[in-house]
């Protein structure tokens, strides 16, 4: 799934693991970043690793101690950049969040 936000706060979401899915804009108010804790895999929403996905490995204060998938580096990043990515599961045509 990928996201881009539009000048008046709404997103296009592109829907699919590779983001070539269905095409659906969502305002502000129907989108909801959840903050990840320990363990949780995370997509990193600003920044210049803005995109990137990792492993939320621990938390110190306001800062999110990352496991970058793409590199393997740990990075240090202030919490509000980071969003928990939601687990998925397909059953029967029906999206179980």
């Amino acid at each position: 799934m990928y996201f881009t936000r539009k000048p008046d706060g709404a997103c296009r979401i592109a829907l699919g693991a590779s983001g070539n899915g269905k095409i659906i804009t969502a305002n502000p108010n129907e989108i909801e970043v959840v903050v990840p804790r320990k363990a949780d895999k995370i997509k990193i929403m600003g920044g210049n690793k803005r995109g990137a996905t990792g492993k939320l490995i621990g938390v110190d204060g306001t800062d999110g101690i990352v496991k970058v998938d793409e590199s393997l580096d740990v990075k240090i990043l202030d919490m509000v950049i980071l969003a928990k990515l939601a687990h998925l599961s397909y059953k029967i045509g029906i999206l179980f969040l």
